[in-house]
């Protein structure tokens, strides 16, 4: 079994890394984000 999480910008990279965490890296993560984390859009 794994999870996999679709969008959600912060919010799911955050409950990406909650999960992942909280099973030790047992339970494999996905994550599935529609824009490019090197895109302008994601720049502070």
């Amino acid at each position: 079994m794994s999870v996999l999480i679709v969008g959600g910008g912060m919010t799911g990279a955050t409950l990406a890394l909650a999960i992942s965490r909280l099973t030790g890296g047992a339970l494999p993560v996905h994550l599935i984000e529609a824009q490019d984390p090197h895109s302008s859009r994601h720049r502070l």
